[in-house]
């Protein structure tokens, strides 16, 4: 979890998505529930979680190709077992937050306990499961979409580096039934982990850190020192032409409406829109609880409180310059 500590995402810890292996050598009365809608032949789908180092933490076994990703994800026992509250209950981290409005008043911890990770809008909206945003209101929100988003080309990383390592994984699996399927690809999984070793990103694991990384200060808004020096995804965070997005003082008022939203979901009182109609949303259902020593349960809030919260933390260390993008050293990996 370092590597997303310093980027700000404190108890992130993985990026998971899923995706599809050809079965050629599929049967008959399989081949129905095997098509899916990505592939014109019967394909086995498989969810896994990676970190961003890109080492695989997690994999499913296959399944059926027509499957979609919330499918998917309760027969993954790393996602089902986080949000069930059966694994990693013990990762504890905090979030900053604003005692009164943004930018002009003392910041104070909220301490959480639970894990929680990165996935695309297709899957369920879970709170230990963030999602870039389609559609934002606010330029804290839409920073934290990017941010989001650049980490979570972790997980696309390795399914190009699986299908360039091992071609059978790219040009479609020629084994007779889905159990030999599923051993290919979790031979491939456990090879990939292997060759990290080659690659040198396992030296230093057990100091937190691999030695092989660089985590320079990159969080200055000098803009040509941005330009010249710093990663792509803080080039991103700082674009200017961001801040053409909406001007403060709509900011603040916007998150006052956000504010005074969160009260109503937290005290069990249905949201409204601003013509005062009732909102009714799943997302918003919210079962506050905290552990023995005060920490509020990840999976006890709902997808938007965890995300308001998470969007006030990001915009305390984006406006404090505490954000960093870890960066390898070797640009071939």
């Amino acid at each position: 979890m370092k590597e997303h500590w310093r980027g700000g995402l404190c108890g992130c810890g993985f990026s998971s998505d899923a995706t599809n292996v050809i079965m050629w050598r599929c049967e008959h009365n399989l081949k129905q529930m095997n098509m899916g809608f990505k592939q014109s032949h019967p394909a086995r789908s498989y969810n896994i979680c990676v970190n961003h180092r890109r080492q695989m933490l997690h994999s499913t076994e296959g399944h059926p190709s027509r499957w979609n990703d919330k499918t998917l994800a309760w027969f993954d026992a790393m996602l089902a077992g986080i949000h069930n509250d059966r694994i990693l209950k013990d990762v504890k981290f905090f979030f900053y937050c604003w005692d009164g409005l943004p930018g002009e008043s003392t910041v104070r911890k909220q301490h959480y306990v639970g894990a929680w990770g990165l996935v695309d809008n297709g899957h369920h909206r879970w709170a230990c499961t963030q999602a870039p945003a389609k559609v934002n209101s606010l330029i804290v929100e839409q920073r934290l979409s990017d941010w989001i988003e650049s980490f979570r080309k972790d997980v696309e990383c390795v399914f190009g580096i699986l299908k360039g390592r091992f071609r059978i994984l790219k040009t479609g699996m020629r084994l007779q039934g889905a159990v030999a399927c599923d051993r290919i690809w979790l031979t491939c999984c456990a090879l990939h982990n292997m060759l990290l070793e080659v690659d040198g990103l396992h030296e230093n694991w057990d100091q937190g850190f691999p030695s092989d990384w660089e985590c320079s200060d990159m969080s200055s808004n000098n803009s040509s020192e941005m330009a010249r020096m710093a990663p792509y995804a803080i080039r991103r965070l700082n674009n200017p032409q961001l801040q053409s997005f909406g001007s403060r003082a709509h900011e603040r008022s916007c998150h006052t409406r956000t504010r005074m939203s969160n009260r109503s979901i937290m005290s069990n009182q249905p949201s409204t829109d601003e013509d005062g109609s009732i909102l009714d949303d799943d997302d918003n259902s919210t079962n506050q609880r905290e552990a023995d020593d005060g920490a509020i349960c990840v999976n006890s809030l709902s997808y938007n409180e965890f995300r308001a919260r998470l969007v006030e933390h990001f915009d305390v260390l984006h406006q404090q310059n505490k954000l960093e993008w870890p960066q390898r050293n070797n640009p071939s990996i």
